[in-house]
């Protein structure tokens, strides 16, 4: 069948539509209402629920589930046991791997990776190279781009900023702008933050 120009095939596995230019393994899911289009790649066990879109030369794989009305693009990955949901979207060369989630609203671009148990979601977004690992969580509408990193137990969220090559490794970060390299351990709101790290605003 012709879907916006493109030719379209239901796929075995549950019926979604898959363009006869992507490919889809005969063991992946593809629900009724998702689509697999482009040059996109759905390998091993990944499931695609609910009216996900998978496109461009994006790889979802292993046993990872994308579902809700998610989008996962450009030559972003989405592997192991990750999962990308809700209205989230996954972008460029970014990887989500291992237990990880992104879900609500959020963005993935660049070459961002979001790793391990961390979970991403609300308005968050995580650009550039930035990287979210072990059990740390992004929500509200916080942004993590460059080369930061977010690990541990942290918890970043409210309108934070964190960029440059600034760590942050636990603690909860509200409404904070970290840069350069500074690194964040513990408990900081934007007050407590000018008084510690000064040139900061």
């Amino acid at each position: 069948m012709l879907v916006d120009g493109m030719q379209m095939r239901a796929h075995p596995n549950g019926g979604g539509l898959v363009a006869e230019t992507a490919y889809v393994a005969v063991t992946a899911y593809i629900a009724k209402g998702a689509m697999v289009m482009g040059e996109a790649q759905v390998l091993g066990y990944a499931r695609i629920l609910g009216t996900a879109k998978i496109f461009s030369r994006a790889t979802v794989k292993d046993r990872a589930w994308v579902c809700g009305n998610a989008h996962v693009y450009g030559s972003a990955i989405v592997c192991d046991k990750a999962k990308v949901m809700d209205n989230a979207n996954v972008s460029r060369d970014c990887i989500i791997s291992g237990m990880a989630w992104v879900g609500g609203a959020a963005s993935i671009g660049g070459k961002a990776q979001v790793e391990e148990f961390a979970k991403v979601f609300e308005n968050s977004r995580i650009f550039g190279n930035a990287l979210i690992c072990d059990k740390a969580l992004v929500y509200g509408t916080a942004i993590v781009l460059d080369d930061a990193e977010v690990s541990g137990n942290a918890q970043v969220f409210g309108e934070s900023k964190i960029f440059d090559e600034a760590r942050v490794t636990g603690g909860k970060i509200f409404n904070c702008l970290i840069g350069g390299s500074a690194v964040v351990k513990s408990n900081c709101s934007r007050e407590s933050l000018l008084t510690k790290y000064k040139g900061f605003k």
